[in-house]
């Protein structure tokens, strides 16, 4: 039976009007759930939100994450997540999202094949437009992009266009 024993710690503040900052870390052991057994981990998480005026946010958050197990490190994972958010007023705004994951791995501490590094850059442009309260209309354009042992460069993976309408029907 697995009994998690770690440390965590969590702390916030807004140091003022349209600033919020927090921080999560946590220390201790976790399951290792692709080689099955415990390890260490040690996972960090800072974020920042600021509104730039009346209409510009900016939200930033990162995450690492560090997993040891058998004496040895497993992977060093980091997860970059950036969104920009410009609203138009009340019913609209356009948004920016970019999400950056870069994961490292030992392969000589899993038991199955798996690629010493993979990153990954997805991207996401949303405009939304709010008629009333139940009914809203979507459109955006993503693409996301990859690299693994085999590949040299970012290779782009998925390009999606789309557009969505959604209305709440009242009986």
């Amino acid at each position: 039976m697995f009994s998690e024993n770690g440390v965590g710690l969590y702390s916030d503040f807004k140091p003022s009007a349209g600033v919020f900052a927090s921080l999560y870390m946590y220390t201790g052991n976790a399951v290792d759930l692709a080689n099955n057994r415990v390890g260490d981990k040690f996972h960090i998480r800072p974020v920042l939100n600021m509104n730039l005026g009346k209409h510009f946010e900016v939200r930033l958050r990162h995450t690492y994450e560090q997993l040891e197990a058998d004496g040895s490190e497993v992977f060093t994972a980091n997860l970059s997540d950036v969104r920009l958010t410009y609203q138009f007023n009340v019913n609209s705004f356009l948004r920016l999202a970019v999400i950056y994951t870069d994961l490292e791995r030992n392969q000589a501490n899993y038991i199955d094949d798996v690629d010493s590094q993979y990153k990954k850059l997805a991207t996401q442009l949303l405009y939304s437009y709010k008629l009333n309260p139940q009914t809203v209309f979507f459109a955006g354009y993503s693409d996301n992009g990859y690299q693994d042992d085999e590949l040299s460069s970012m290779t782009k993976e998925q390009r999606t266009l789309f557009a969505k309408f959604s209305y709440a029907w009242l009986l």
